[in-house]
């Protein structure tokens, strides 16, 4: 199982490429208390999280760990959700 980074790391992956968490709170129009909280695992919104992990150019895995909701394939959504057994 993959350690998620802490919020340091995230913060310094971003500096890296040039952005801040404010730019990510302008990106995503929310606050930047807001960015900062899912960022130290006080929120979970998979839009900021996708946001940080394409901005940082890492994996989302090595940033968020394990806990990554509504990251499944879509296509597996969709086969569950329409699978009906057989009458």
């Amino acid at each position: 199982m993959p350690i998620e980074a802490d919020h340091l790391t995230i913060r310094f992956a971003l500096a890296r490429k040039g952005y801040s968490l404010a730019a990510v709170a302008r990106e995503a129009q929310v606050s930047r208390q807001h960015v900062s909280d899912v960022v130290r695992g006080k929120r979970r919104n998979i839009r900021i999280r996708r946001l940080i992990t394409q901005w940082a150019g890492m994996p989302f895995a090595s940033l968020w760990g394990d806990d990554a909701p509504g990251m499944e394939p879509v296509t597996a959504q969709v086969d569950n959700a329409t699978a009906q057994e057989p009458t």
